[in-house]
């Protein structure tokens, strides 16, 4: 009977440890199946990350060339202003040399050298 027990007891005790052991199975399996989901996670983040930064890139890139575009843009408008302004001035020097007025008082009224009225007069 003594043996009987013990071996009872012992069975007790081992199934006990199945249990646990079993227990222990489900929980490795399921923090590894936690820790894939983690894994995959962090894949997709890292991707979708790096598809932003490709992204922000292009658009840096973009609203650098507009930036670029503008600027010509606006260099291109600044000269075809200062070649219509030297236009009129060029004109009124003509239309003031007309009434024979002195190139000197020309080059005062319009902003021209005395050179460059003279060359308008030839």
């Amino acid at each position: 009977n003594k043996s009987a027990s013990k071996l009872v007891s012992e069975v007790k005790r081992l199934s006990g440890d199945d249990e646990i052991m079993i227990e222990f199975d489900r929980n490795s399996k399921r923090d590894l199946e936690l820790k894939s989901e983690y894994d995959e996670m962090v894949l997709k983040f890292e991707k979708m990350y790096q598809k932003l930064d490709k992204e922000k890139e292009e658009l840096d890139k973009e609203r650098e060339n507009l930036q670029k575009q503008l600027q010509e843009q606006l260099q291109e408008q600044l000269k075809q202003n200062d070649i219509q302004i030297k236009n009129k001035q060029i004109e009124i020097a003509k239309n003031l040399l007309k009434l024979n007025i002195s190139i000197e008082d020309i080059s005062i009224s319009t902003g021209l050298t005395i050179e460059e009225i003279k060359s308008i007069n030839t």
